[in-house]
């Protein structure tokens, strides 16, 4: 990784404090693996802690512009692959009016949908793998729009 072990096991046990990572038995006692818990980030219920609005604002912005690196860089590489993966990657946008209700329906459905796949192929677990599979990056943004001068 290009850091010392020192380091490594610091920021290690800092992402097991928070519970991204849990340590695993090891084949031996020098051997001191890890493993990954989430490959997932919500921030369901941040806003309601103090300076939570704060947090989830930047939080927002990382994985935005995360997301538009990842995309530029799809952008450089999309040519190389078959025609199939490159039909169902790329920019999907929409507008909808939807209520609250529909929303929350929405996007609770998305993430049933995706939950069954993580459950299925944890990120570290390669013999769940199916033959011909990649690791896909999705990243849904939610923006509720306000009323324009006609809606009001």
């Amino acid at each position: 990784m290009g850091i010392s072990h020192g380091l490594a096991s610091h920021h290690l046990r800092q992402l097991g404090k928070y519970g991204f990572v849990r340590q695993v038995e090891g084949v031996d006692n020098r051997e001191r693996p890890w493993q990954l818990q989430h490959t997932s980030l919500s921030a369901d219920g941040i806003e309601d802690q103090p300076g939570g609005a704060e947090a989830l604002a930047v939080l927002e912005q990382l994985v935005a512009e995360r997301a538009v690196a990842e995309l530029n860089g799809w952008q450089q590489r999309r040519a190389s692959w078959p025609p199939t993966w490159r039909r169902h990657s790329g920019v999907t946008t929409n507008s909808i009016y939807l209520t609250e209700a529909e929303l929350a329906e929405l996007t609770e459905t998305f993430d049933a949908l995706l939950a069954r796949y993580l459950e299925q192929r944890p990120i570290d677990d390669l013999a769940s793998r199916p033959p011909g599979s990649r690791a896909v990056n999705l990243t849904l943004i939610v923006t509720p729009q306000d009323p324009t001068a006609a809606e009001s």
